[in-house]
């Protein structure tokens, strides 16, 4: 099936140019507080270079994600310390010039730029299951035609969002049973409102709004929920790596990607990378 896929659609897949072996760092709004990511040139002694960076924060070092296919860790400085982003970044690149690290960065945070889910109203059709079906696009894509080839059916496409809302009646039962979430807070890969009563859920449902897009393009392609985002719409290069592993992972023909990042991530070129090199077709927004 993959194969088929490959020969079948001439589709662009979004890898970052690679940024070799330096680090990102900068503090400033694009990273999440204290998080960096290391890939070791053996993955099991990155612990050596975390340990050493240990002595110089006088505090113990969290490791948050540990990922054998990607051959990273990830791991979180205490909240106080007495090591500022400069002093780290020294210490990681000192162990890049001694070839035990391969590159470094901090751990960007991921966002959904301009997901106001209020665009489902734009064309005025509104959301119920006879409006959705009837909504313009289908006639500037001709999708009736393109039906006559095909209809997505056999092909799972990965959601790799805010989830997916698993009882929408325009999606019916295509939704996967075997989605995750890679997100603390999230239990479930399913399109939820965050448990915190401060939340605004600003972006609550974007995941379940790309899953339609997908559907009425492709109504017989089996959708796979993957969670990276919180109901706000936020993640970081961690989580939506993990989530593109995931997907492969469990199946995946076509992978969604609908956020962004301040910077190039190292980490997200590889996952995608890594998606590509398994024949998996990546999509990303632009």
């Amino acid at each position: 099936m993959r194969d088929v896929l490959k020969n079948f659609l001439a589709v662009p897949v979004l890898v970052c140019a690679s940024i070799g072996a330096q680090s990102v760092f900068a503090e400033d709004d694009g990273v999440v507080s204290n998080e960096y990511v290391i890939q070791p040139v053996v993955l099991e002694e990155g612990t050596d270079v975390i340990s050493r960076l240990e002595e110089v924060v006088v505090g113990e070092i969290e490791i948050l994600r540990t990922d054998p296919i990607l051959q990273t860790i990830t791991f979180r400085l205490p909240s106080q310390n007495i090591c500022d982003y400069d002093c780290v970044a020294e210490i990681l690149q000192e162990a890049i010039r001694n070839g035990e690290l391969v590159w470094s960065e901090a751990n960007l945070v991921v966002d959904n730029v301009g997901g106001q889910t209020g665009s489902l109203w734009v064309s005025g059709v509104g959301v119920d299951v006879e409006g959705y079906g009837e909504q313009y696009a289908r006639d500037l894509l001709d999708l009736d035609v393109a039906h006559q080839r095909s209809t997505g059916k056999g092909v799972l496409v990965a959601v790799v969002d805010t989830g997916i809302d698993e009882n929408h009646e325009a999606l019916g039962s295509r939704v996967s049973p075997y989605g995750v979430s890679v997100i603390n807070g999230y239990p479930t890969p399913y399109d939820e409102n965050s448990s915190n009563p401060e939340a605004i859920n600003a972006l609550r449902g974007h995941g379940t709004f790309v899953a339609g897009l997908i559907s009425l393009v492709a109504p017989d392609a089996g959708l796979l929920p993957i969670r990276v985002l919180d109901s706000e719409g936020q993640g970081s290069t961690d989580a939506a790596a993990a989530g593109i592993v995931e997907s492969v992972e469990r199946g995946a023909h076509v992978i969604t990607l609908a956020f962004g990042t301040p910077n190039q991530s190292q980490l997200l070129n590889e996952a995608i990378q890594y998606a590509n090199d398994s024949g998996v077709i990546v999509f990303a927004a632009s």
